[in-house]
């Protein structure tokens, strides 16, 4: 398997027990639930399948609720559907009303602040195209630029403009509400804009038993321009390329996704490239060159994870494009060119940087055959994933659902201690044995186990490496 990680989203392609098996026998390492689209209901029972499956296969699998956020929408259309012809002008109204071609509504009633000539609407993922001519109170008059069919509750973008909404809806409430109950090991944030959007949700969660991992989904310009901040509050990175690739002209995207790659890294935090990369997959047994040399690109450019969005949620072939994606993740890690990670001087947790990096680079000069660690919140994982060495990181936790979110960190294969251990010692002498057992190691092999503290002046548990031959 590849050392890169897989999100699959689950969908009516992938919701029973034997193709969520398939999945992750084919390399999957953490699924998606979508809740742009199903129920509470149906949220539970995905959630509870991967749990059995998962459970049955002795893996740490996690799940993530993805939150819908600031998506705006069209309202209803008479018949469902208007045909907006290029050319003609068509009205977008903040007050309730059915839709026609001539005249449709909007549930953002903030739409005409700031609008004005010139600017740009796009409809269905940019599909149908409006420029403003003028707005008011209520209405903005537009004029068809690239037309097409409009159906009911469609999405609808503003690029560049910054949406006066709070992060989470209603609905996202409800959503991560029910998340917290039935056991969601994180959430995605989508269109976040600022890191207060995140700490929105934290406050949330806080009020609701406690704090979950966040992934934030960089989605347009203002979470661009404020990128750096939104990076280092959450707990990893989406670059979200399909509404990126509406607000952004298309050739713009390339250098976005590099730099919010290279932003994440410089905070320290996973990073998930996601969106139409086996795209034709949903429909065909074989992806095209292109989406291939896609996968690839966004390994070298420094990903950690990739994601699968319809080709395992709707597609023909879900198991099928995740054997196809690990296997082009294996062979661009191999010719990938692996830049020298330099410590970061001025980090707050210098003293277990520096026992991170010194532990990859032993493993590294040893010719080891793994390295192994104990982590009691996920921390010591994420310092030595960021390092990318190119050993297995055998993660152990006594904490399932930390043993869980692990499993997103580059390199990681994660395993549950029933407690947590006495000492670093009898920690090594437990792990060593699941592993050996497992034929993970072999005797005579080169080992290097690792303890990490956040803190520089925490004395009470000593940064320290060993290294040992089994």
């Amino acid at each position: 398997m590849a050392n890169t990680k897989i999100i699959c989203t689950l969908g009516p392609a992938s919701s029973d027990e034997n193709t969520i098996k398939e999945l992750i026998m084919s390399g999957a390492d953490i699924f998606r639930i979508n809740m742009s689209h199903g129920d509470h209901g149906q949220a539970e029972k995905l959630l509870r399948t991967v749990r059995t499956v998962s459970s049955a296969l002795d893996r740490m699998v996690p799940v993530f609720m993805d939150l819908r956020g600031r998506k705006l929408r069209t309202g209803i259309f008479e018949n469902d559907s208007a045909e907006l012809i290029t050319n003609n002008v068509c009205i977008i109204t903040t007050e309730n009303a059915t839709g026609t071609a001539e005249r449709f509504s909007t549930d953002y009633k903030d739409l005409c602040r700031g609008m004005k000539p010139g600017d740009c609407v796009l409809i269905d993922d940019g599909r149908v195209t409006l420029e403003v001519l003028s707005a008011n109170d209520t209405e903005v008059k537009c004029k068809v630029v690239t037309g097409g069919t409009v159906r009911s509750r469609k999405g609808l973008m503003l690029p560049g403009k910054e949406i006066n909404l709070p992060a989470l809806s209603e609905k996202d409430i409800a959503d991560v509400l029910c998340g917290m109950d039935i056991g969601v090991d994180g959430f995605m944030l989508s269109f976040v804009q600022r890191s207060s959007d995140i700490l929105e949700l934290h406050d949330l969660m806080k009020a609701h038993g406690g704090v979950l991992p966040v992934i934030a989904k960089i989605e347009s310009r203002k979470g661009i321009e404020n990128l750096l901040s939104i990076a280092e509050t959450a707990d990893a990175v989406l670059v979200a390329r399909g509404d990126l690739g509406v607000e952004l002209p298309v050739w713009e995207l390339p250098p976005v996704q590099i730099r919010i790659i290279d932003t994440a890294k410089k905070a320290r935090k996973p990073v998930i490239v996601a969106t139409e990369m086996l795209e034709s997959m949903i429909n065909n047994s074989r992806p095209t060159r292109a989406e291939v040399s896609d996968v690839a690109s966004a390994v070298t450019q420094g990903a950690d994870v990739v994601m699968l969005s319809g080709e395992t949620s709707v597609g023909k072939y879900p198991a099928k494009a995740v054997t196809i994606m690990d296997r082009t993740l294996e062979q661009a890690e191999l010719l990938m060119k692996r830049p020298a990670k330099k410590i970061d001087p001025d980090s707050p947790h210098l003293l277990a940087e520096s026992v991170s990096f010194s532990a990859v680079d032993l493993s590294k000069n040893l010719n080891a055959q793994a390295i192994v660690i104990y982590t009691r919140s996920g921390f010591t994982a994420r310092e030595i994933s960021h390092f990318a060495p190119s050993v297995p990181i055998y993660v152990f936790s006594s904490d399932i659902r930390i043993a869980r979110v692990c499993n997103l960190f580059r390199g990681t294969q994660t395993f549950l201690l029933p407690e947590k251990p006495e000492s670093f010692e009898s920690f090594l002498e437990q792990s060593i044995e699941i592993l050996m057992e497992k034929g993970l190691i072999r005797k005579k092999d080169t080992v290097v186990a690792v303890n990490v503290t956040g803190k520089n002046n925490d004395i009470t548990h000593a940064n320290s490496i060993k290294v040992f031959n089994c």
